[in-house]
Order: C-alpha cells, then structure tokens, then sequence
C-alpha cells in the first residue's frame, strides 16, 4: 500500500469537538488530528470523556458543537456505517451464531476478499498471535472474555477499513498476551496506513505503542506530543503525573519541583559521599543545586522492595544542609516524604537497608507558571 503523503488531509481531524448531557460537559473544545498510518494513544483517567469521543468519530453520538472531517471531508453528519470505521469496545462484539473461522472470514468479505480461506502470511501471523488458531471451529460464546475480545480485535482488523478506534482493547488479557498482540497491532497499523485511535488509561502502554499520544481530563484536551515530549515536558501537574511508576514527587523550593522516582542516578564512590559531607557522618537532606540544574539527595536507606526487575528504595532524609562551593547558587528542597528511588536491580544492588546512600537526579520537572492543573 502506498505511503500516505505529509500534503495529503488528516484522516482524522476533530476541531472544537464539544459533548453536552443536559447542563454537564462531556468533552469541551476538543482538537485531535491523527493521520493515516499513524498509531495515536488518548490517555486520560477513568471517566475523562475518552470513550465518549470515539464514539462521537464513529458516528454513534452526535457532538453538541463541533466538526469532524474525515480524509478532508465532513463527516459530522455522516451515518456511521458510512464512516469506514472499525471500532472495538472494552465489551467483545462478535456473531455468536457463526464459528470464530466463519467471523474472520466475513470480516475478510467487508475488505472486499469474500468468504475465502484467510492465506496471507500476515493474516496467519494474527491469528496465532492473538492464539486462536485452535479455536477456529468453535463458536464466541464457548470462548472465554478474553478470547472473545481478541477475536473482537481481529475481526476489525481484517475488515480493512482505513480507521481503526480500540477502546482499551488488551485491558482484560493476560500480561504474556499484550506484548506479541501490540507488536501485531503496530506492524499492521503501520503496513496498511490505517488511523488508529488506541484509548487507555496506562502511560506505559501508551508510551510503547503510539507515536504521539493526546492527554485528556474531565473533557479537556491537556496536552498532545510525542512519549518523549510529554514525559519530559508536562505542560500540567495532571499530564507529569500520569507518566512514569511511581509517580512523579513534588518538593518546592519554593514553587512546585517534581522528580522522577526512575531519574535519580546513585551516587557509588565513597569518596564521593565524603565530598558531600559538610561534616563527616552527620548532615543528611535534600538540595537542589542551580548551577548544575541537579538535586541531591542523601540519607539513610529505610526500606528496599524488589518489584519485577528494579528495586524501589525509600531514603529518609535527614536535616537539610548547605551543599556545593558557592551556597548562594544552593537550596534546601521542602521534602514532605522520603524520596523512592527506582533503578535496575543491577546498578543497586550494592546498597542495604541502613546504610548512608547518595543519588542525584538531573531531570527536573518544572511547570509552567500559568499552570492550574
């Protein structure tokens, strides 16, 4: 299939999309563009308006203000069986009457293949990643929640329609299946330039998947970038705490700091601990220092979890000290709680509970002023 051109029209293109039930806001203003190709997460908490706007771009709801265009045309008004759509819901929509071989097949017929055997290496590749080679005879509901919902997924997309919305499809499947079914999803994204829309609300899924992902709270559009961009550089408190496990932690000194638990780098050498001391084994803290846009923190390690492959530790601070040649350039950080380390149990592993460690972290996040998030 030919590669979609920059100079062609978004295949998605939302511009002040608003959703109103009675006098309650749904969705406020929201501008979403997504081109073909192009694998687009929308991340937000629970009840934030995500699913309302797929079902507005499917056709299923009408918006209260707004235009969608589709392909460069206004689609607004446009029924949904004419919007060339493949939507998947968290709930499994299947023909219970036919067998799961019968489903694919009559999915393939919708891309204009007719009822033929499924041949293409592709579409064989799918049906054993989403494994459900096996149960090609048997009928949805004598399969499982999970193995209905994947054949779900693989109805729409052998449907081969140019617009794909999945609505926090992998929610329900076990984590050995997620893996090879978003590396299926994007590999066929990708290969026959479809749109997707791929809702959820777990930034690390979101993060793996999409190219660019969209943030959106209680109806509002936050903020939309690239993974790297919105982790870095949130442009709200709502956006920097979705990202990263755990969650981002908040000193002040004095306007609102945060720090990123998986950001702080140890601190090894002995003689490194010793340069840090004011006085040998007493001051312990947090400080932040300006000249090299770097926070310090240095205290006694009081606990250490292995969770899957890193170790979180929690480092109680003690009294904040002055830090570094010149003290002016220096501050003390308000830490409310004991920061959590996070790193790969490889780099730490050298640390024990009691024992004086030091790390440093040099990726600040630091929001903007105008923010009220």
């Amino acid at each position: 299939m030919t590669s979609p051109s920059t100079l062609d029209p978004p295949a998605i293109d939302c511009k002040g999309l608003s959703f109103r039930v009675g006098n309650v806001s749904i969705l406020d203003q929201v501008d979403l563009v997504v081109r073909a190709g192009e694998f687009h997460a929308l991340l937000g908490p629970s009840g934030s308006g995500k699913s309302t706007l797929l079902r507005l771009i499917a056709g299923l709801e009408a918006s209260t203000a707004g235009s969608i265009e589709l392909f460069g045309a206004n689609a607004t008004s446009t029924p949904a069986h004419l919007r060339r759509i493949a939507y998947v819901t968290q709930s499994a929509s299947t023909y219970d009457h036919l067998s799961v071989a019968e489903n694919l097949q009559s999915a393939s017929a919708l891309a204009q293949k007719g009822s033929l055997p499924i041949r293409t290496s592709l579409e064989s590749e799918l049906i054993d990643a989403f494994e459900l080679r096996t149960k090609l005879h048997l009928k949805p509901p004598q399969l499982s929640g999970g193995q209905q919902q994947r054949l779900a997924i693989l109805r729409a997309l052998l449907s081969q329609r140019p617009l794909l919305l999945l609505d926090e499809p992998l929610a329900h499947l076990q984590e050995s299946l997620k893996h090879p079914i978003r590396q299926v999803l994007q590999r066929w994204i990708t290969q026959n330039s479809i749109a997707c829309i791929y809702v959820t609300h777990d930034s690390q899924e979101a993060s793996e998947l999409a190219e660019r992902i969209t943030v959106i709270d209680q109806g509002h559009m936050l903020q939309s970038g690239s993974p790297t961009e919105l982790y870095r550089s949130p442009n709200c408190r709502t956006v920097a705490e979705l990202f990263g496990r755990p969650c981002i932690e908040w000193f002040s000194i004095p306007h609102p700091m945060g720090l990123r638990p998986q950001d702080w780098i140890p601190i090894t050498f002995r003689e490194e601990l010793a340069d840090l001391s004011i006085a040998e084994g007493t001051a312990t803290g947090l400080t932040h220092i300006e000249a090299d846009r770097a926070v310090i923190a240095r205290g006694i390690i009081r606990r250490i979890r292995q969770i899957e492959s890193s170790l979180w530790i929690e480092l109680e601070t003690g009294s904040d000290f002055t830090l570094g040649s010149n003290p002016r350039k220096t501050h003390s950080l308000a830490a409310q709680s004991m920061p959590t380390i996070v790193r790969p149990t490889n780099e730490i592993s050298q640390f024990a509970v009691g024992e004086l460690a030091a790390f440093i972290n040099r990726s600040i996040i630091e929001l903007p002023a105008v923010s009220t998030n």
